[in-house]
């Protein structure tokens, strides 16, 4: 059973054409679509704040993004592992 929870996932991101006619890219995990994504107006509100509270907000989003995959995933991951995927295709 747990090489089973450890066992490699494919991870892909695919570009998407959101119903209001804008592109998106989404996450898929073994073909599963992650539904995440960020509150662009929220973002853009903290980046007229400043570069200080910017930081805070986009390490936030980061470890917000990394907990919710690793919740998906069923197991623990990095945020080394999530770079790392996006790159072989494979987390």
């Amino acid at each position: 059973m747990s090489e089973e929870i450890n066992a490699k996932k494919k991870f892909e991101t695919r570009i998407v054409m959101h119903p209001n006619g804008s592109l998106e890219r989404k996450i898929y995990v073994d073909g599963e679509l992650f539904d995440w994504s960020v509150d662009v107006s929220s973002f853009l509100e903290a980046k007229k704040m400043g570069p200080m509270y910017m930081k805070a907000v986009q390490d936030d989003i980061a470890r917000h993004f990394v907990n919710s995959l690793s919740e998906f995933l069923g197991r623990k991951v990095t945020p080394q592992e999530v770079t790392e995927a996006s790159k072989t295709g494979w987390i």
